[in-house]
Formats: structure tokens, C-alpha cells, sequence
């Protein structure tokens, strides 16, 4: 699992591992969180940012894929 902060807004990218989900928090009103959850596949590997801070790949090992996340856009 990973737990990174957004570069383009108060968000957090949250890969949670074993239901194979990506949140993204937007944590801009702390008394009412927004979370958008993402259905990715069973067990998701770390993930991290690519060069540009826009883009978080993250490795779904049942998938044999890599989805990518664009932190930018949501």
C-alpha cells in the first residue's frame, strides 16, 4: 500500500493493496473529507509518481497490467 500527496491539489492518492483499490481523497474540507474510490483488481502493488508528478502508475499483479492514475484530472 501507498499513501502519497497530489502536487495540483489538497489530495491524497491512497493504493490499498489486498481489495485492489485506489482512493483519491481531496482533504481540502477536513470535517467532510471527499473520497472517490477506484476498482482496480485483487492485490495492488506501490505505485509511486512519474516524472512530472501528474501521473501514478500502480502494478496490479492479477492483471499482469499497470493502470495509471492522472492525479492532474482525477
Amino acid at each position: 500500500a501507498s499513501i502519497v500527496p497530489s502536487h495540483f491539489a489538497p489530495d491524497w492518492v491512497l493504493n490499498i493493496k489486498e481489495p485492489g483499490q485506489v482512493w483519491l481523497v481531496d482533504y481540502y474540507d477536513q470535517n467532510t473529507p471527499g473520497i472517490q474510490m477506484l476498482e482496480i483488481e485483487g492485490f495492488l502493488h506501490d505505485g509511486g509518481w512519474d516524472s512530472t508528478k501528474c501521473y501514478f502508475p500502480v502494478a496490479a499483479h492479477t492483471m499482469n497490467k499497470m493502470p495509471i492514475i492522472n492525479a492532474k484530472e482525477k
